[in-house]
């Protein structure tokens, strides 16, 4: 993810962004910059997902600053990001483009980086919303969504900057003239089973200064759906886990039924996959239950429906004033959602791309991050942000599995098409010899050609992914080797003075009763064991006596003893040498977290 953060306090810059990167939350580049000017030129040379902005510290007004963010880059979400805690400012500037309002003081790391993914998420639902047209949108929504403006959509400008200070008055304005909007009162369905939830929801929407709101309350899935088509609502908040319905599928069914009125997701479910699913859904903003976000409640629904409507104000100031069909409707065209059906696909989770080049090295100028959209056995889909192209078909991706690490798999890209911000690729999982990965390209194995342990990757190429820090070096094993060429040697007992395995030992008897050891056939006489020194008879092993290994003779050399040497053999160059002599060596391989498509596919 590429940042522009736009803010004259250079000490909270520097400060938040050490947090960010020690806090983890996601993979992120940032650039800042102390004006617009400067802004500008960034934007100019480079895309950015996404823009932060403080108006505020910038000494500027809200107004004129977000307008000339918008034209620089009008497809980027842009988020205010200020010490100014106002609500009446909030939907000011959510009313003239911004994608959130947030506050210093109460943004952590990990809370910013996400209000931006939801609002990235948002940015792209709405471009492919606005591609195609919004034939959905019916008669009365068309001729109520620009009431939080206090003007009706045949007053809108097919210029779509023309609505942005509709209804609100620009900075100066006092408390009591800001908003034209103080006497309507907005409806919002509330779908939660909790009655302490639905008494706490009322309570927080009370508390609004800006937008006033009639709160109704339903406990499941099909009230809800009955009163969408009955009654007419502003907004709608949802629980994911209701007694007819859970996860996902409650928002999908919801949507399906109403895709006019904004959905804030309000659960008790704290996963970044599924708040991010739920955005591409269709979802306006995704909050979980806890007391940091409840109190962020009321402000995200007067947000959720300024923006809402604000962006469908600009879909509609292109189209004619009766609601006419777009060309792809009236010449039949069926838009099919590019995601696969099947819901055990369905994967969003942060990722990491490197392509890899031919020489099996990494592409640092291309490595980009961005989020895997589905997955299968066989393959995953992808987006990637910041680059346009793919410099090779191989790429290594990392994808955060469930125990929040990055797990790698190797994949070739099959299908590669452009968006806004980046590329999307549908790749396939590669195997055997394309396998980056493969055993013999990061452990040692034994090659018999050379006769030594060995991995497939230069030494180099695997020095630059340890760099990137996908490989980590780990003793694996410890061999010795021959002093001589290093290769591997075997080890077998041997003559002590020329090596050779060519031995011959004669057995002992030793008798306990006289302590009379000698060889086994000067004890064999007449068919049984009999001690030639103290001629007892008929002598009985275990009891009697036992076996002992006697001395041996080297066949080679004819040296002669009891012990034996442990002698190694290269395997190369034949070369002989006692253990003692021989070298030891290390096996260093190189681990790496390996991804398991269906272990991501189960959830496990």
């Amino acid at each position: 993810m590429k940042l522009l953060h736009v803010d004259r306090d250079q000490n909270f810059v520097d400060g938040f962004q050490s947090d960010l990167l020690r806090s983890g939350a996601i993979l992120c580049d940032l650039e800042s910059a102390t004006d617009l000017n400067e802004a500008r030129r960034y934007l100019e040379q480079d895309n950015y997902d996404a823009i932060v902005i403080d108006p505020s510290s910038l000494e500027i007004d809200l107004v004129a600053g977000l307008a000339e963010l918008r034209e620089a880059a009008s497809q980027t979400p842009l988020l205010v990001l200020t010490s100014d805690n106002d609500e009446h400012r909030a939907v000011e500037a959510v009313a003239i483009g911004a994608s959130d309002y947030l506050i210093k003081k109460l943004s952590q790391p990990e809370w910013l980086m996400r209000r931006v993914r939801y609002s990235i998420e948002r940015a792209k639902r709405s471009a492919k919303r606005h591609s195609v047209g919004q034939p959905h949108i019916t008669r009365r929504w068309r001729t109520t969504v620009a009431s939080v403006f206090a003007r009706s959509v045949a007053e809108v400008s097919p210029d779509h900057h023309s609505f942005t200070s509709a209804g609100i008055e620009v900075s100066g304005a006092s408390p009591t003239s800001r908003s034209t909007i103080d006497d309507l009162t907005f409806r919002v369905l509330q779908v939660e089973d909790d009655t302490s939830y639905q008494r706490l929801a009322a309570k927080m929407l009370e508390t609004t200064s800006v937008l006033k709101f009639r709160l109704d309350h339903v406990t499941r899935l099909d009230e809800a759906v009955r009163m969408l088509k009955e009654e007419a609502f502003d907004l709608v908040m949802l629980d994911l886990s209701l007694p007819d319905s859970t996860g996902l599928e409650t928002l999908r069914e919801l949507l399906k039924e109403s895709p006019d009125v904004p959905v804030i997701v309000l659960t008790g479910r704290d996963d970044d996959a599924t708040a991010i699913q739920g955005m591409q859904l269709g979802a306006e903003d995704y909050l979980t239950k806890t007391n940091t976000n409840l109190r962020f409640c009321p402000r995200a629904a007067q947000l959720a429906i300024t923006r809402h409507r604000r962006i469908t104000l600009e879909q509609l100031s292109v189209e004619t004033e009766d609601g006419a069909p777009s060309a792809d409707d009236e010449n039949g065209v069926r838009i099919e959602s590019e995601r696969r059906q099947h819901s055990r696909y369905l994967l969003t989770k942060p990722i990491f791309a490197i392509p890899v080049m031919p020489d099996w090295s990494p592409s640092e100028a291309y490595s980009a991050d961005g989020f895997s959209l589905d997955v299968s056995v066989g393959g995953l889909r992808f987006e990637i942000a910041g680059i346009d192209r793919l410099p090779t078909k191989q790429i290594l991706v990392g994808i955060e599995a469930h125990d929040s690490v990055l797990h790698f798999a190797a994949v070739e890209a099959k299908r590669v098409e452009r968006t806004e911000s980046g590329i999307r690729i549908g790749a396939a999982f590669t195997a055997g010899e394309r396998d980056l990965l493969r055993r013999a390209n990061i452990e040692p194995t034994f090659n018999p050609r050379t006769g030594r342990f060995g991995m497939e990757l230069p030494v180099e190429i695997i020095a630059r992914w340890v760099e990137f820090g996908i490989l980590r070096a780990t003793l694996m094993d410890r061999v010795l080797i021959c002093p001589q060429c290093q290769a591997v040697p075997t080890f077998r007992n041997g003559c002590r003075i020329c090596g050779s395995v060519r031995l011959h030992s004669r057995p002992l008897i030793h008798h306990f009763a006289c302590a009379h050891i000698g060889y086994v056939s000067d004890f064999e006489q007449d068919g049984a064991i009999i001690c030639p020194k103290c001629r007892t008879r008929h002598l009985i092993v275990g009891a009697d006596y036992e076996h002992l290994s006697g001395p041996y003779r080297c066949l080679d050399c004819d040296w002669s003893d009891t012990d034996l040497e442990l002698v190694g053999n290269c395997m190369k160059c034949e070369f002989r040498f006692p253990m003692n002599q021989a070298m030891e060596e290390d096996l260093v391989g190189y681990h790496v977290h390996r991804l398991d498509a269906l272990a991501l596919i189960n959830g496990e």
